[in-house]
């Protein structure tokens, strides 16, 4: 898995994570909240995983259930909920 960075920003009081791709763990939140005191006022993150084929194209709908569920293993395991 590569890994992304990503920013912390504390600053007057007031902190921002932006974690936009950076597949952030649970843990690696709280210890970035625990940085700035304990509480994170903004976190950015990723709520949808970009896709590698085109969605847009006429596919059959058998090619369609190969493509999502080929796809579905690299997909699991990113949600915390």
């Amino acid at each position: 898995m590569p890994r992304r960075g990503y920013v912390l920003v504390s600053a007057g009081g007031a902190s921002l994570l932006h974690g936009n791709d950076a597949r952030l763990t649970v843990g690696q939140a709280r210890r970035a909240a625990l940085e700035c005191g304990g509480r994170l006022d903004v976190m950015a993150v990723q709520m949808a995983s970009a896709t590698w084929h085109p969605i847009c194209y006429d596919y059959p709908p058998e090619q369609i259930r190969e493509i999502g569920a080929a796809n579905e293993p690299a997909n699991s395991g990113r949600s915390a909920g």
